[in-house]
């Protein structure tokens, strides 16, 4: 990827993550996960992401898609198989184990087939990036 592709993608990530936070509280904490198509000309960026309020306790799950980025899917509860890894995320980092995070490994050989996750933590001014990893067909971890 050139530098100025770089350097746009970061620029359309931060235009998405102002707009996820402006209607939250200042000390949320973001677990994203971006996407974007590679091979594609045109590819639009999209995502998956949980925004954790830690003061109420109180997760928001939401994604987009390539064939519709501009479109937020909100899923009726907590348990949609999207978000697994984004939860799993959140427990351990909300229980301490942040080293552990680090320590993942990716679950896959090619960046065209996995995205690494990002922890913003806006009460601590933290970033994190947390390998790529996914859960097999019985909920173990791929390591």
């Amino acid at each position: 990827m050139n530098k100025n592709a770089k350097g746009n993608l970061y620029n359309e990530q931060l235009r998405n993550i102002k707009s996820i936070l402006s209607k939250e509280n200042r000390r949320a904490i973001l677990i994203i996960s971006w996407e974007k198509n590679i091979l594609g000309e045109d590819g639009g960026l999209y995502y998956k992401a949980l925004i954790y309020d830690p003061l109420s306790g109180e997760k928001k799950l939401f994604r987009t898609t390539e064939r519709n980025p501009e479109t937020i899917i909100i899923p009726e509860d907590n348990s949609d198989v999207n978000f697994k890894e984004l939860i799993y995320i959140l427990d351990n980092y909300i229980n301490g184990n942040e080293e552990y995070l680090l320590s993942l490994k990716d679950s896959f050989n090619s960046a065209e087939i996995g995205y690494p996750y990002y922890i913003y933590d806006f009460a601590k001014d933290k970033k994190i990036k947390i390998k790529s990893f996914v859960f097999d067909k019985n909920g173990k971890l791929i390591q």
